[in-house]
């Protein structure tokens, strides 16, 4: 690489501070750092036509590391009798980099640089939304029907079977049945004489039928020989 041509390299990389200029705006937009990367890379094919982003990379940091190492020993030699004159010629060249140099401690790519520099959200912040997540999965497993059903559900997917083979009427009457019963329970009232009740209903009501029909079989009206009242004479 001539010095020319290197003289010309490091002012076109001079024009791009989205590169190495750290509070410049276009430095925080990758988008613009990518298109500064782009004009350096057509530079730099006028001697080397395969090149590609990753040499123009490599080739920038070289001479920013070369710079910071004489960067270091002036300063380390500054209030001193003998000031060291850095020997690099492109030395003064790079001097646009001087404050981002002298700011930033070990030697890095610009890229490591850009990467150590992006805002990294607060650990609470995770982990509210890990814990948000957390919560959204289980709900959502518990529609899908993941979690165990409990004896209610069970007993209420019987009943509502039961509940659609009944006719309209029938639907009314059982419904209220079925809420007065509910309502006892929740203040205590039930008690195994009052359910076995409602249960024998249907054979109390067959019963009473049966004994109306006998007393017509028996009535003079009916049947002139049979007397309704025993021991008459």
């Amino acid at each position: 690489m001539s010095k020319k041509f290197l003289q010309e390299f490091i002012i076109c990389l001079e024009k791009q501070p989205a590169i190495w200029h750290a509070k410049c705006e276009a430095y925080k937009n990758k988008n613009l750092r990518n298109t500064a990367w782009e004009v350096l890379l057509e530079k730099y094919k006028e001697i080397d036509e395969d090149a590609t982003i990753d040499t123009v990379k490599k080739k920038v940091n070289s001479l920013r590391a070369s710079y910071r190492r004489e960067l270091l020993k002036v300063r380390r030699s500054a209030g001193t009798d003998d000031v060291y004159q850095p020997n690099l010629w492109y030395f003064s060249e790079l001097s646009f980099l001087h404050e981002t140099e002298s700011s930033v401690d070990g030697i890095t790519s610009f890229d490591d640089r850009q990467e150590n520099e992006r805002p990294k959200a607060p650990k609470r912040k995770h982990d509210e939304s890990s814990e948000f997540l957390q919560k959204t999965v289980g709900h959502l497993d518990n529609i899908n029907g993941k979690q165990p059903k409990c004896e209610a559900d069970i007993y209420a997917e019987g009943w509502a079977a039961m509940f659609k083979q009944l006719s309209k009427e029938q639907k009314l009457f059982a419904k209220k049945g079925i809420d007065e019963l509910l309502m006892q329970g929740r203040m205590n009232m039930l008690t195994y004489q009052g359910v076995s009740s409602i249960a024998n209903i249907p054979n109390k009501i067959n019963i009473k039928k049966k004994e109306n029909s006998s007393w017509r079989a028996c009535s003079p009206i009916c049947s002139p020989t049979c007397s309704p009242v025993d021991g008459l004479p």
